[in-house]
């Protein structure tokens, strides 16, 4: 590969060029646009990075098809590979980059990385002559997920309309909005979408989540919406702040968010317990403590403390509420984060499922008889969410299920929320209330 010179730093395809060649290598896609970019650059290089992991099945099939032999199995060709995904990424799903461009840079970047660039002159130019691209017949390239998944979601969708499996996976390509939790211990929210409106930011409340300001439209740089530095709010997505309405913690009362990080479900709680009570932040990965920290030296009612929720240390018939946002796929966020369906594996899923049973069962003995304990996943698999349920309704004598209330419409199934899958609306998540007996 060439050597990186200045005009590279300058080059925002060069860089998402090496951005995802990380991700290939199993890298998160959580990387800040680099140093040296314009405003307009960075778009580009945020645009390309998120656009070549989110359709990178589709893309892969559209390059196999035009070649005429396989690319080599060793660097140089998975560095092809990379940059013909950077230009095919272009003409298919961005409409300001003419094709020629796309084609032209292209080929500067593989002559820069020393890379047959005539192979990607020839290929880029078959793909910008088609009027029309082939659809990959198999559902996995067609909505660029893994094989594994496609397979668990054709089980859940027996019996229902073929059409609810495509619209499932439609939904994951398309754009989530970006929404903001306003703290209402500083601003309300309608002076919150003055000064939105005032930069010509578009934004509606939700319907709801209390709190939530949608911005259905923005694609800039978070620190370009008014009250960023003032701390007004944070991002928060829709379905997570309806999470916290379904736990409903209430002022003075003890309250464990039982896999906390990074917090934001955390900062919530305090925010509608009126700073009143305690709420204990529990983290078994020291790595993602830091941001739980930050939070409790501002907010005094905060608790951090390093545990497993297996296994916690912490006296039991304390707590009035416990929030488990367990670990899963994240398949609900995947367009938001779309390098996670490529990290995930199909042996997970069953792994989950036995370890959020072990969370809920550890985590029983916390609870004042009475007390709520929700469990929550940013998964649309089922197997994550309605089984463990059902299982742990099965297996814990001490819990039973404690319908949600009807907020205004949303789809409830058997007393437990799963949110809708609607284009601009909010992520994948599933939520269920128990009630500890006695």
């Amino acid at each position: 590969m060439g050597k990186q010179d200045a005009a590279d730093r300058r080059n925002p395809r060069w860089h998402a060029f090496q951005v995802l060649q990380e991700v290939d290598r199993g890298r998160r896609l959580g990387v800040l646009p680099p140093a040296g970019l314009s405003s307009k650059d960075q778009g580009l290089f945020r645009e390309l990075v998120s656009g070549v992991v989110r359709w990178r099945s589709w893309i892969d099939w559209q390059i196999d098809r035009l070649l005429s032999k396989p690319l080599h199995d060793d660097e140089v060709g998975y560095a092809l590979r990379q940059v013909l995904r950077i230009g095919i990424y272009q003409m298919a799903f961005t409409d300001r980059i003419p094709p020629h461009a796309a084609v032209s840079t292209a080929v500067d970047l593989a002559s820069g990385l020393r890379l047959p660039h005539n192979l990607v002159n020839a290929l880029l130019r078959r793909f910008a002559a088609e009027e029309r691209h082939p659809e990959p017949p198999r559902l996995a390239e067609r909505f660029s997920v893994p094989d594994w998944f496609v397979r668990r979601i054709k089980r859940q969708a027996t019996g229902r309309h073929p059409e609810d499996l495509e619209a499932t996976l439609r939904w994951m390509q398309t754009r989530a909005p970006l929404t903001l939790r306003w703290d209402t211990r500083k601003v309300e929210g309608p002076f919150v979408r003055e000064q939105l409106a005032a930069k010509g930011i578009k934004s509606v409340f939700s319907p709801w989540a209390p709190f939530a300001l949608i911005l259905p439209e923005f694609r800039g740089a978070v620190q370009e919406i008014p009250g960023f530095e003032e701390g007004w709010w944070r991002i928060q997505d829709e379905a997570a702040q309806i999470v916290t309405t379904f736990l409903d913690p209430q002022p003075g009362e003890r309250v464990l968010d039982a896999c906390a990080a990074p917090g934001g479900k955390t900062e919530d709680m305090v925010q509608r317990m009126g700073g009143q009570g305690s709420v204990v932040a529990m983290e078994f990965k020291r790595e993602r403590m830091q941001s739980l920290e930050e939070l409790a030296a501002r907010e005094k009612i905060v608790r951090v403390v390093r545990g497993d929720a297996r296994h916690p240390l912490l006296p039991e018939a304390t707590f009035d509420r416990i929030l488990v946002d367990a670990p899963c796929s994240g398949s609900g966020t995947w367009r938001r984060h779309p390098d996670g369906k490529w990290l995930k594996k199909d042996e997970d899923i069953p792994a989950y499922l036995e370890r959020n049973l072990h969370i809920i069962k550890g985590l029983t003995p916390l609870l004042k008889p009475g007390g709520v304990l929700v469990y929550c996943t940013c998964s649309i698999l089922e197997e994550e969410d309605e089984e463990v349920v059902r299982t742990a309704l099965h297996e814990i004598p001490d819990l039973k299920l404690d319908p949600l209330p009807d907020l205004l419409g949303l789809p409830m199934r058997s007393g437990m929320f799963r949110s809708p899958l609607v284009e601009g609306g909010m992520d994948g998540f599933f939520s269920a209330r128990f009630r500890k007996v006695g």
